[in-house]
């Protein structure tokens, strides 16, 4: 059963018209604002999103799964809002089982219209009522998709770019540290030949800690030219002022 903690409303088979819609209009109503809330809750969390992977010049395969979370939620938010509605079903003992409810309220909602008429000649009305909120979410819906679809077109093409010029930097940086390296890998080895002409007598032991060590080295060496990569883009990005903003959306329609 939907929300069993619920109380169930028995009610009359052939009610007036004007029960009817008040019934429906609010739920109408109250599903129109659950949607529209969490609607913009999931644009400004994708947002937010896109602004993080800029800052951080990530590869716009995160974008793609940013964009792709956002899509789910939506479907969810599609699901819950047919959920209200078999709710509101159920505790009205219009139709009694969950499941036929949910089925019933999902092809009135999509205005698919598959199926019989569960609800009784006195309640057919909340059928095109369930449409009509079908047809207002999904236009909703629609509409922020246009949006973030068109902001996430924009978000791949200038994280690709971020992404490149970071790559390129890291390869730079890697390069001038490892020259560097280089040099004081060959001062090192002059000092180790002289340290080997006194101590000839060295162990196993002490070699391989020795190469244990150079290791070590070369692995701090690369997260450090990757740490400056990121630095010197995010200075070089500040710069050019090519920080995503999305445009300021105006307030959604009640």
């Amino acid at each position: 059963m939907l929300a069993p903690w619920l109380p169930t409303f028995p009610v009359r088979s052939d009610p007036p018209l004007l029960e009817v819609f008040a019934v429906g209009a609010a739920v109408l109503v109250g599903v129109t604002l659950v949607h529209g809330s969490v609607l913009g809750r999931i644009v400004r969390d994708y947002h937010r999103g896109a602004r993080r992977l800029l800052e951080h010049a990530n590869h716009p395969f995160w974008a793609s799964l940013r964009f792709g979370r956002s899509v789910l939620l939506m479907l969810v938010l599609h699901i819950v809002d047919m959920s209200i509605w078999a709710t509101m079903l159920t505790r009205l003992d219009l139709i009694p089982d969950a499941r036929t409810s949910l089925y019933f309220t999902a092809n009135s909602y999509t205005t698919l219209g598959y199926g019989g008429m569960p609800l009784g000649f006195g309640w057919r009305e909340l059928g095109p009522m369930m449409a009509i909120s079908g047809l207002f979410t999904f236009a909703w819906t629609t509409g922020v998709m246009f949006n973030v679809v068109g902001y996430q077109r924009q978000l791949i093409d200038q994280l690709a770019e971020e992404f490149a010029r970071k790559k390129q930097l890291h390869r730079e940086l890697l390069a001038e540290l490892s020259a560097l390296r280089r040099k004081e890998a060959e001062q090192e080895k002059l000092a180790l030949v002289a340290e080997r002409r006194d101590e000839a007598g060295n162990s196993l032991f002490r070699r391989l800690q020795m190469r244990w060590a150079e290791r070590k080295e070369l692995y701090a060496l690369r997260r450090t030219a990757m740490k400056q990569a990121a630095e010197a883009l995010e200075r070089e990005r500040q710069s050019r002022a090519k920080i995503y903003q999305p445009p300021p959306q105006s307030p959604p329609a009640s």
